[in-house]
């Protein structure tokens, strides 16, 4: 997947965009492994979109989909607490209704935070 030629001029920015939003797992893990970040980085990373594949970390992976989930849901006004809940219900496991359901109350909290990784 992700061999590029060597010598090709730079990739055009829709092009770059496009590579990001197929590839970013497989992007950031490679990028976590080189680092040397760890196995609980390189699990979150590779497996934040599909944790059900994930086979070690999977508590910590459960968590960083949860977090990854709520930031995005967090800044599109359009979905409900209960589009969230059901969208949600498959990777949160391990999370109680009621902590979800703090969560899901804290929408401006969760906002502010998620500004901290822009």
């Amino acid at each position: 997947g992700l061999q590029r030629e060597r010598g090709a001029g730079p990739l055009a920015p829709a092009a770059m965009e496009a590579a990001m939003l197929q590839f970013h797992c497989e992007l950031g893990m490679r990028i976590a492994q080189r680092w040397r970040l760890g196995p609980l980085v390189c699990s979150a990373i590779s497996y934040h979109h599909d944790p059900v594949g994930v086979t070690h970390q999977r508590e910590q992976v459960l968590i960083v989909t949860l977090a990854d989930e709520l930031a995005y849901w967090a800044w599109d006004e359009s979905r409900s607490e209960e589009d969230f809940t059901r969208e949600a219900s498959r990777d949160s496991q391990g999370v109680s209704d009621q902590d979800l359901c703090t969560l899901l109350h804290s929408r401006k909290r969760i906002q502010e935070l998620s500004l901290a990784f822009q």
